[in-house]
């Protein structure tokens, strides 16, 4: 069974044959060449029905989707060799523990209680070190990715999340080390849990920070719902979409609320209602100005973003895939100026890229 449901977790997610290379050493560890063999037969249904699925869409079993990727920065990206995956990069693993872009410290720091906990108990007990080791097999792959480690827009490391439910096991561990301070970090990870739900992902951390200042929780478009607004310009054609979906998960949080409520706890009463208490100001700027002033600050939010990311390209190729995506983002956010800087940040890597500096001369919005 075990095999069957590792299996079939690889066909939903390629990466995740990771941590499933470690599962099956720990049924060789725990029951032997028997129990090894067990799983490795659980897994030859879900193998086959995949590698069918491949023979007929892609004409080969070992043919993916990846390999016939329309966008053109993934293509660019798989074309580096090995499906774009290079070896390990400090900088990159550094940015995921701790960067502002992606880093579990600024989106999921109990990911980090859990990682603290693993090392702990893997001295004690061998399925801690092998969860360990699985854990970080995926950040370390996710680190080696040579261009999209960030996962383009996404609230934390998305490439790493086969390797949650392994940090999990080492929360027990991790929040006994903490001791006192297990509960600021559970609450610190809480409300940036709800910043991620309610908030507009971006380029960094900051920009879902911003937003929940400046705006409030929007609920990844809950104003697409008023009259006035039009949903091509902020959201695509998906906003009716975006803005029920967001409304679930509001709701869901209320009924949250009420029974934590239920259980007449005063002490936790005013955190299950401060995330009401936060919808605050962007109720009163929808009441007072309407859906359509409230998405402006929100365009006004993104542009900031879209120069910090023109600004962090270190490389010409990162700044010519970044200026390709300014091409067509300029018109959504009504600002020209945006290519016209991309297209400079790639001349300042490149001075020699001709087609670029042909574009910079010829470019009128």
């Amino acid at each position: 069974l075990a095999g069957v449901l590792a299996a079939s977790a690889v066909a939903c997610d390629y990466s995740v044959a990771l941590p499933v290379a470690v599962l099956a050493l720990l049924s060789l560890t725990r029951g032997g060449a028997r129990s090894l063999l067990a799983f490795a037969g659980g897994t030859v249904a879900p193998a086959l029905a995949l590698a069918a699925y491949h023979q007929a869409c892609f004409g080969s079993p070992w043919k993916t989707a990846y390999d016939f990727h329309a966008d053109p920065t993934i293509a660019a990206t798989l074309s580096q060799g090995a499906w774009g995956f290079t070896w390990p990069r400090p900088r990159i693993l550094l940015e995921l523990i701790v960067g502002t872009r992606r880093g579990f410290l600024w989106t999921q720091p109990a990911a980090l209680v859990g990682l603290a906990g693993l090392v702990a108990a893997a001295r004690r007990e061998r399925a801690f070190a092998l969860a360990l080791v699985a854990a970080f097999l995926v950040i370390l792959a996710n680190a080696s990715r040579a261009r999209d480690w960030d996962a383009g827009a996404s609230f934390g490391a998305r490439y790493t999340t086969p390797a949650l439910p392994f940090l999990a096991l080492g929360l027990p561990r991790g929040l006994e080390l903490l001791g006192r301070t297990a509960r600021p970090v559970a609450l610190a990870s809480g409300a940036l849990a709800f910043v991620g739900a309610t908030s507009e992902w971006g380029f960094s951390v900051l920009t879902s920070l911003e937003s929940i200042v400046v705006l409030g929780p929007r609920a990844r478009g809950l104003t697409q719902i008023f009259p006035g607004v039009d949903p091509k310009v902020v959201a695509g054609p998906d906003a009716l979409a975006v803005a029920l979906l967001s409304a679930l998960a509001v709701s869901s949080a209320l009924v949250l609320a009420w029974l934590v409520l239920q259980e007449r706890r005063r002490d936790v009463a005013p955190l299950v209602l401060l995330p009401w208490l936060a919808c605050v100001p962007v109720t009163v700027s929808v009441l007072s100005h309407g859906p359509t002033a409230v998405d402006a600050r929100f365009v006004e939010l993104t542009r900031r973003e879209a120069r910090r990311q023109i600004a962090s390209a270190e490389d010409a190729d990162t700044a010519r895939a970044i200026a390709g995506v300014m091409s067509w983002r300029w018109r959504v956010l009504g600002d020209p100026g945006l290519y016209t800087e991309a297209l400079d940040r790639v001349l300042e890597l490149d001075p020699g890229d001709e087609r670029t500096r042909a574009l910079r001369e010829k470019w009128k919005p």
